[in-house]
């Protein structure tokens, strides 16, 4: 049996997004696979905060590499599931077999508040995937950005696109949209994440508005995720009124399940997205999406999701009045979950097997 080293972001990085993406792929490995998984990290460390950063430069530019150096060799192929450690594909043992997932590049469009220090850097990073013999982007939006802002061959990408958890069960009650329907807001919608400035928060306000507007209804945001900033909160005061909006920060994973159940409609109005995993998660609750119509999101809807331009609130606003009228056809909530179910995790391991039987069989 081959042996397959899978290399995770390190763990001082805190990259809890390719943690799920590594564990994910993880828990579909089966005893009769075809090939052995060893995977690394196996687990978050212990960082000390007063010298954070130097052991994050430390551990990603100066130990990683000589792991990956002094192990390699023993495996057939080395597989790095964050196009991130792509620096590290140098330092692979000669004719070990080399794959990089590409989740996005993002950050040669969008700064996103990146120094031009740090940018330099992160080009740096991603121009080592020229090296790897095959990257698997999780979208062919991203296939299609390393075409166009990294030059790479086409033929050598393949997409295998991320999977998503359906639940083992009909979740309880959501805390908060309860408490938000208590006060008296007739449609709760949903965010989820960070607040980056690409993910285009600042839309939502006008967007709310104008639904309530366009519905005779009262809607209101449940955000689940990074807070907010006190300027955004002011807006949704104005815009929405006392108990428009609910924060409830981080979330375990039955919060959030319950909270996707619940909601009338989930919200994306990013200006870019690699992948977009929440439309996967609200579909497979069989919550409708409204979404905008750029980068990845209308690829992984197909054509379900309610999209609109990104710089549109009155338009946003409409589509989620659609969103949630479309939904009130349980055939189409059958739909989405229908969708969600053709994206699992171990679809996406067989993917990654595909990949390496060709690499390994070429060899």
């Amino acid at each position: 049996m081959k042996t397959i080293n899978w290399y995770g972001a390190h763990p001082e990085e805190v990259s809890i997004s390719m943690d799920i993406y590594q564990a994910s792929l993880a828990e579909e490995i089966r005893e009769d696979d075809p090939y052995e998984i060893q995977g690394w990290p196996k687990g978050p460390l212990e960082l000390g905060r007063g010298k954070r950063r130097l052991h994050r430069f430390a551990g990603k530019y100066l130990t990683y590499p000589l792991r990956v150096r002094l192990e390699s060799g023993a495996a057939d192929l080395v597989h790095f599931l964050d196009h991130s450690s792509g620096h590290l594909v140098p330092h692979v043992a000669d004719g070990v077999k080399t794959v990089v997932t590409l989740h996005d590049l993002i950050p040669l469009h969008d700064f996103g508040g990146l120094t031009p220090k740090q940018l330099v850097r992160f080009r740096g990073v991603v121009e080592n995937l020229r090296q790897a013999d095959r990257v698997v982007s999780v979208s062919e939006f991203s296939k299609q950005e390393a075409v166009d802002l990294l030059s790479l061959n086409p033929e050598k990408i393949v997409v295998v696109p991320n999977g998503v958890k359906m639940p083992d069960q009909a979740p309880g009650q959501s805390v908060p949209v309860a408490r938000m329907r208590e006060n008296e807001v007739d449609r709760v919608v949903l965010s989820v994440g960070s607040t980056l400035e690409r993910k285009n928060l600042s839309l939502l306000p006008a967007a709310l508005k104008e639904a309530s507007r366009v519905s005779g209804k009262r809607w209101g945001l449940l955000r689940v995720g990074a807070p907010l900033s006190e300027t955004l909160k002011s807006a949704f005061a104005q815009c929405l009124g006392e108990g428009g909006l609910l924060e409830w920060g981080r979330a375990s994973a039955e919060e959030l399940s319950a909270a996707y159940h619940d909601a009338d409609v989930v919200v994306i109005p990013s200006r870019s997205e690699g992948f977009g995993l929440p439309v996967l998660e609200a579909f497979s609750h069989g919550t409708p999406v409204a979404c905008s119509n750029t980068s990845s999101l209308p690829e992984v809807c197909d054509g379900l999701g309610c999209l609109f331009p990104p710089d549109d609130a009155a338009e946003a606003g409409a589509k989620l009045v659609e969103a949630h009228e479309r939904a009130e056809d349980e055939s189409f909530r059958e739909q989405l979950v229908a969708r969600a179910r053709a994206y699992s995790w171990r679809r996406s391991l067989e993917g990654l097997y595909e990949v390496y039987d060709d690499l390994l069989t070429i060899s």
